[in-house]
This record gives C-alpha cells, structure tokens and sequence, in this order.
C-alpha cells in the first residue's frame, strides 16, 4: 500500500507523505503518549508453549520525515510539526513541548481506519470494503482481505490481494484497488482456517498475522496479568507496524487512557491460550512506573 499524491506540494518540509505532498483535509493527525521502553533482546529462545515474534530494537531505520508515527527524537519531532503545522494550519497539530514523550499518528495509517473502508478503483467504482490486513511475522503488510458486499462484510466473498496493490488517495480521501468485480469473483476465497486450504480455498499462510485478531487482544506483564488492551495499530510509510496504541485504567472496559508502544519491542505469544502481546520483567517495571507518575 502506498499513499497517491494530494494536492499541496511541500518538498522542503522535514518530513514527506508519500511523493512530498499533503492534503490537510484528509489527514487525520492525532497527539499521542508514547511509552518508551527498554527492546526485549534477550528473549532470543521460542517459548515451549508457542512461538513469539522479537524484532530488531533498531525502529528508525533512519529515514527522517517518512511518517509521525516512527519514533524519533523530540528535538526532531518539534522541528517536524513546525513544518507540517505549516502545511496543514497551525490549529490541526499540536505543538511537541521540549522533554515531553508526544508522537503524532496519522490515523488514516491505522487499522481503525483502514478496516471496513470501502474501496474503490481507479475509476471511481466501489468494489468492497476491506476485511482485514494480513502481516507477517515483522509486522509487514502481506494481504488485504477484501469483502465484496455492505460494510459489514456478513455473507459476502472475501478474497485476499497483494498489499501492494492498495493505495490510499488523500485528495479524495478514499483507498484505491486497481481491481475489478471480475477480480474478486474468480480469485479464490480467502478463509482463516488452514485446513480448509484447496484449489478453490486460500487460507492465512503460516507465517501470517490477522489485524483484525490482534485489534482487541490483550497486553501482558511478565506474569501473565493483564495490564492494557491493544486498541489500534499504526503502520509506517514501509507498510509495516509501528506502533500498538493501548488503552489501559479502563472502569468496566469504559473510559481510561490511550497510549502508543514501539511494535518492535513487544514480544507477541500465541498458544493455547491465545494470541497476546507479553511485557518482559524490565518492561513490566518500566510501564508499571510510568504508569504511577
């Protein structure tokens, strides 16, 4: 998936979307509380019970100004936002204080946003909606299940397409798939069940992740307690995740805080129990703490 140019050109500023170009009216840019924790390096064995992912604790991957979403420092966050306050309008982005831990997501790149939209083609015809994305292991977009029906996606075919061939066009704001009623009717349909793999039938690949299942699913300490949920999940200009927002201090599963995790620090356990994101002894202490000031 990549993001269509829009119409304001703004080359010269710290940061690009896409091809250095930005509608202010479709970008969705909301002030978030990062959690900043220690990388979870030293679980490098798979669990006896299961498997779980450990990416690299490098997150820059040193491309300044690609996406307010990848953690960089504040010092370059403030400069960042000078530049795209400018673009967008002083009121739409919220200034970064010095020694504050504020990032900036933009939540058109987030699963909220991209799951149930409906997509189009490019000659404006509506051609579904979009069920789910699958990832990899690294948190890279693989797929994009897309429903051929309403919004709910209920009863309908769902088929699963290249992510690459989805786009996101800020100047309508609207997601674009360079496919056709045809395409979806004789590609196979898409089923999570492996088992159920066939000719006809293309089911989630081993090494592939449903965010619509990891959407809802629970963040761990190291002893297994539940201390927040896993609410949204934001994707880097790479196509990949970068951060897990989680909501935690919940009364009756209503209200509480929201806060932003690096992707690539959280180790995720699936097994018997179930898919989660589990917090290293370090990091238990750590969130425990920031969560106490």
């Amino acid at each position: 998936m990549y993001i269509k140019a829009g119409i304001a050109s703004f080359a010269a500023a710290a940061f690009l979307f896409a091809a250095g170009s930005v509608n202010a009216s479709s970008h969705k840019i909301e002030e978030v509380t990062k959690f900043n924790l220690s990388a979870a390096t030293s679980l490098q064995a798979p669990l006896s019970t299961g498997h779980y992912l450990v990416a690299t604790a490098d997150t820059t991957d040193s491309y300044v100004g690609e996406t307010m979403t990848d953690a960089m420092p504040v010092e370059q966050q403030t400069e960042n936002v000078k530049q795209f306050s400018a673009v967008l309008g002083q009121d739409n982005v919220a200034g970064v204080k010095d020694g504050s831990e504020q990032i900036y997501v933009d939540m058109t790149r987030t699963a909220d946003e991209i799951i149930k939209k409906p997509l189009f083609n490019s000659d404006g015809q509506r051609i579904g909606t979009v069920h789910d994305i699958i990832v990899d292991r690294e948190g890279d977009m693989m797929k994009v299940v897309v429903a051929d029906g309403g919004m709910m996606s209920v009863g309908d075919k769902k088929a699963a397409f290249n992510s690459s061939l989805m786009s996101y066009n800020n100047t309508d704001d609207r997601y674009i798939m360079n496919i056709n009623e045809k395409d979806i009717n004789e590609a196979r349909e898409f089923s999570y069940d492996p088992t159920k793999a066939s000719a006809s039938i293309e089911t989630l690949p081993p090494e592939g992740l449903s965010i619509k299942k990891l959407i809802g699913s629970k963040l761990v300490d190291h002893n297994n307690e539940v201390v927040a949920d896993i609410e949204n999940i934001s994707f880097n200009f790479k196509d990949s995740i970068d951060q897990l927002v989680i909501g935690y201090d919940k009364i009756l599963g209503m209200g509480g805080e929201t806060a932003a995790v690096d992707f690539s620090k959280i180790r995720l356990v699936e097994d018997r129990k179930g898919t989660r994101f589990q917090l290293t002894g370090n990091q238990s202490a750590e969130l425990r703490d920031m969560l106490e000031k």
